[in-house]
């Protein structure tokens, strides 16, 4: 953690320093920025934000939240949360175990027959519908779907429709509804007080998660939440559980 701190002290910290000093406590952020009902998108990039998901079932146990999930998949870490019941409804493209190898959950079976739905997508199409949302239209273009058993289950939702392709006459394209999600979830490496911040290379889901127009959010080692004119970020950052609040 030496080289990341010395980054943000030398390179982030003289570019973008900030009088005010927007840390505080993960605890702390999960109760003011987290609330029953919220449709969260914990963004499932090569760094998770676990810590973030902890706190919350802290927070939440014994409790009945709804909260609403979409992200990638929902396993390892994600499954702890579903085993509290706090979650109403999964919007993903697995649900179950992954190591050692991929394969179903009692914990997922036993919250299927409890009355959690899931609501199946591919990656792809998790990420298009995030984009969508991020970008303010009600739907999204894709190529995916069309003649898969799950693009027919969508079409009866009304979550997706094939239109012909005003491009190409005699073919067809396929229409995602788009999502935006109450608040996200991004895992960054280091950060400094001011909410700058930096991680793995720019994914689409992280991306996608910046630009929502509700809240989003980064996971550090430590925690801090920025909110960026119309976004929230929370960052977990490394050693005290700090949290950045713009």
């Amino acid at each position: 953690m030496s080289v990341w701190r010395d980054l943000v002290e030398n390179k982030i910290t003289p570019l973008h320093d900030s009088p005010e000093d927007k840390r505080m406590d993960l605890a702390d952020a999960v109760r003011d920025l987290i609330r029953p009902g919220m449709k969260i998108n914990p963004v499932a990039v090569q760094s998770r934000p676990n810590q973030t998901l902890f706190e919350i079932c802290r927070q939440y146990i014994g409790q009945s939240p709804e909260f609403e999930f979409i992200s990638s998949s929902c396993g390892n870490t994600g499954l702890i949360p579903v085993h509290m019941g706090l979650f109403k409804k999964l919007i993903i493209s697995f649900a179950g175990e992954s190591y050692p190898t991929p394969g179903p959950s009692r914990v997922v079976n036993r919250a299927l027959a409890k009355g959690l739905e899931i609501e199946s997508w591919t990656m792809l199409t998790i990420s298009q519908r995030l984009l969508g949302g991020a970008m303010g239209v009600p739907w999204f273009p894709t190529r995916s779907l069309t003649g898969s058993t799950i693009g027919e289950d969508l079409k009866a939702a009304g979550l997706f429709m094939e239109i012909d392709d005003p491009a190409n006459p005699g073919e067809t394209m396929g229409l995602l509804r788009s999502y935006t999600p109450d608040i996200s979830f991004v895992h960054a490496w280091a950060a400094d007080k001011a909410g700058n911040a930096f991680s793995i290379h720019l994914m689409a889901k992280m991306l996608t998660a910046l630009m929502l127009r509700k809240k989003g959010s980064f996971s550090l080692p430590t925690i801090l939440s920025i909110r960026i004119s119309y976004v929230t970020t929370l960052l977990s950052v490394v050693s005290p559980q700090l949290l950045l609040n713009l």
